[in-house]
């Protein structure tokens, strides 16, 4: 990789260059200007603005405030990953320690990019000279004015600074490390700190934010439970005060955090709450909430401006956890907030919920999921219906709306087979249906038969008394007759058969219309009948289904419990094994320290034998010494050791 390559990917990791698409990133690097500098050079003066932003690429730069050292800067530190100046008028002057190179980029072209206002800088109030001498007074203040503390009791802040550990971090330290699991709640006293995220294991972390005196932060993987979701770098030598796990729990959490069950939020939503759901954008969108805000938990400090501070706010997602964090946040700038302690997929599971829902019931389709308990949309496309979800009309309404939906779903089964699988009309005959609808036609045939021979008898009757009776009736048709008599022709009958004709109508309308009632009868009989045996087939498939459903689960879970049975046994047997291994080895280690402990102790009783031997024979050489001595005096004093010494000279 040559010079230029690496002098781009150093560029790339700048802050906040590096919170930048690459495709921005390569715009930036195109427009920057490049300048290699020998040691001593000016790179730019105090109180000049050209409108640029400067970094060190690489080499050092020192940082000077008329004429006093204040830092000095290589791209080895973490604060020079920043730009040497702020915005507006430069602060100090930089000038080159060694040969570097820097690069300019336009303030204005980076705000854009970031859209932006506010740059992050190195220097302004993030070197120590800046940070001025009453630092702990200033940080005292700015504690105790924040949305936290104003809104913890007076006692609860007393307790809190009693209970917070000192800890001090130097530059570069990781305070906090992403994916650590969450210890401690922390407020930093004096320095400052870089916030950083890591996408992915094989990403480099981008800049997210800064933390300045009087900032707190590590609460969400305490309320969460979840492991730390960026990393804490310490920019220069900070001390911060920290406090438990279970301190802030009781301090802060239990005092500002309150969740609230599915009954008590739907009374709230009844009452004038406001649901805020903390989903991501896209899952909400698959099932949005009607009637409720949607503020991604990542972006809800960024629009807590946006809110209106009259109404409650009911936080909910499919995670309790995430809501207590969302939940936190809204308590800390002093709103009014609970949390659904349960999924919304759980509430929206109405016939668990024991009291009253408001069941959004549309009349036309519409794209909106009705929530439990929020107020209906105007218009007349929305019918609420008030469900009392313990009584027994409601659970069957409730079981009615799901045999419906099962009968659907097999009458589409059955379309969809009988259209692949169409039954001829040859075969029709032989099956169950086609027996009873013969057996059915042939009732209709033998009583049609049987009127129409009540008719014809009928009507020679009625031909001989009228031929008896006059002339003019020699010859009755019986087509005349026949159409006269059946139901819903409206035939013009002459004057003069007016009698008979209403006699024939009256006695052959009543046989037509049995026949016809009984064929009526008999079709609704065997409808029912049909979908009686249908609706029984499918209320025993469901319960099949129901029960296989149930036993497939509950053998999964046998499984499961047994595996994790065996996995736990297996885990402890092995770590039996090892203890009594490890315990054999400490046995055997006793048994040897003893018996060492045993050769000593014969070791030290021989040892003292022998010095008391070595006392005594001292004690006896001290004596033969004495003695030695006396009697060399003696032998001095006679005339013969006289003689000897004088012969010795």
């Amino acid at each position: 990789m040559t010079e230029q390559h690496l002098l781009e990917e150093v560029f790339r990791g700048l802050a906040p260059i590096n919170q930048l698409a690459p495709a921005a990133q390569q715009r930036l690097w195109a427009t920057a200007t490049q300048r290699t500098l020998s040691a001593g050079q000016l790179v730019f003066a105090r109180a000049t603005d050209d409108g640029l932003l400067h970094f060190v690429l690489d080499g050092s730069v020192d940082l000077i405030d008329q004429g006093r050292f204040v830092q000095r800067l290589n791209p080895t530190l973490r604060i020079a990953r920043r730009a040497l100046e702020g915005p507006g008028p430069k602060r100090y002057t930089a000038r080159t320690y060694t040969p570097s190179t820097v690069v300019a980029i336009s303030r204005a072209e980076l705000a854009r990019a970031l859209d932006t206002s506010r740059l992050p800088t190195a220097v302004d109030e993030l070197v120590g000279g800046a940070v001025p001498e009453n630092a702990t007074g200033d940080w005292m203040t700015r504690i105790l004015n924040s949305d936290l503390f104003k809104v913890l009791p007076s006692e609860i802040i007393q307790t809190l600074f009693g209970t917070l550990q000192s800890i001090e971090y130097s530059t570069d330290e990781t305070v906090i490390a992403q994916d650590d699991l969450g210890d401690y709640f922390y407020l930093l006293e004096s320095g400052h700190c870089e916030v950083v995220r890591r996408a992915s294991a094989t990403r480099l972390a981008s800049y997210v934010s800064d933390f300045r005196p009087g900032d707190t932060f590590g609460e969400a993987a305490l309320l969460s439970g979840r492991v730390r979701d960026a990393s804490v770098i310490a920019l220069t030598e900070c001390r911060l005060l920290r406090l438990p796990k279970a301190d802030f729990a009781k301090l802060v959490s239990d005092t500002l955090v309150h969740g609230v069950d599915p009954a008590a939020a739907l009374e709230m939503v009844r009452d004038g709450a406001q649901w805020l759901d903390i989903r991501d954008p896209e899952i909400y969108s698959k099932a949005p909430l009607s009637n409720s805000l949607n503020i991604p938990l990542n972006a809800l400090r960024a629009q807590l401006p946006r809110l209106d501070r009259t109404p409650p706010y009911l936080v909910c997602c499919d995670e309790p956890d995430l809501s207590k964090v969302g939940t936190y946040v809204l308590a800390e700038r002093g709103f009014n907030v609970r949390y659904l302690n349960t999924s919304i997929v759980m509430l929206l599971k109405a016939d668990r919920t024991p009291a009253l829902v408001t069941v959004a019931t549309p009349v036309v389709s519409s794209q909106i999921l009705a929530f439990p308990g929020s107020p209906a949309p105007p218009g007349p496309t929305f019918q609420p219906k008030v469900i009392a979800m313990d009584s027994m009309s409601t659970r069957a309404e409730l079981s009615a709306s799901a045999e419906r939906v099962d009968r659907l779903y097999t009458q589409q089964e059955f379309n969809a087979a009988l259209a692949i699988d169409r039954l001829p009309s040859a075969a029709f005959g032989e099956t169950t249906t086609g027996h009873t609808l013969a057996q059915l036609m042939e009732d209709i045939d033998a009583r049609k038969s049987a009127i129409e021979q009540d008719e014809r008898a009928s009507v020679d009757v009625t031909a001989r008394e009228a031929g008896s009776n006059g002339a003019d009736s020699e010859f009755i048709d019986f087509n005349v007759l026949e159409g006269s008599a059946t139901p819903g022709l409206s035939r013009t009958i002459a004057p003069a058969d007016s009698l008979l004709n209403a006699e024939l109508a009256a006695a052959l309308t009543d046989p037509v219309t049995e026949l016809v009632h009984d064929f009526e009868q008999r079709l609704r009989n065997y409808v029912e009948g049909s979908l009686m045996e249908r609706a029984i087939e499918i209320e025993r498939r469901y319960q099949n289904k129901v029960t296989r459903l149930q036993e497939n689960a509950q053998h999964q879970l046998r499984k499961r419990d047994a595996e994790l049975k065996a996995r736990y046994a297996a885990h402890y047997q092995k770590k039996d094994q090892i203890l009594r291994e490890n315990y054999q080895k400490l046995m055997t280690l006793v048994t040897k320290i003893g018996q060492q402990k045993a050769q000593l102790q014969t070791a030290r009783q021989q040892f003292e034998e022998k010095l008391k031997a070595a006392n005594a024979v001292y004690k006896q050489v001290e004596d033969m010494r004495r003695l030695l001595g006396e009697n060399i005096g003696v032998v001095d004093s006679t005339p013969s050791g006289a003689a000897a010494r004088a012969s010795v000279r």
